[in-house]
């Protein structure tokens, strides 16, 4: 069964007690599944980055700095996301990818409270990540 949906939002229980996973049927299709004494190689180049700072960012150098982002680095980006405050917007600005997958927006389930410091978080997973 597919189910449809937005954000994320689907009833637990749609989810809960499927039996969509079979360790016989894998075992079937890969006998070596289970076995961790294989060989295994990590890629030294992928590494994982985040970055939390107080304060605003200006809209239009937000737009520019994506822009750049997704035509310069996207195929080295396996999955990056952020909440970041903008300068004016009560709003969080949400954002998540996938290479050049990406999507964001400002979310008004998401709203700055008066109480609460605007800051900005960032977490980048790829290959080659430059944190400066």
């Amino acid at each position: 069964e597919i189910i449809r949906t937005q954000y994320g939002q689907v009833e637990p229980s749609r989810l809960i007690n499927i039996r969509a996973f079979s360790l016989d049927n894998v075992l079937k299709m890969d006998p070596e599944f289970l076995n961790t004494d294989g060989e295994h190689q990590h890629d030294a180049s992928v590494s994982s980055t985040s970055v939390r700072f107080e304060g605003e960012l200006n809209h239009q150098q937000l737009r520019m700095w994506l822009s750049d982002l997704m035509q310069n680095k996207a195929k080295d980006l396996f999955r990056y996301k952020g909440v970041l405050a903008v300068k004016g917007m009560p709003e969080k600005f949400v954002f998540q990818g996938v290479h050049m997958l990406f999507n964001g927006s400002f979310d008004e389930r998401f709203r700055w409270r008066d109480d609460e410091v605007r800051e900005c978080r960032l977490v980048f997973i790829g290959r080659n990540l430059d944190r400066e």
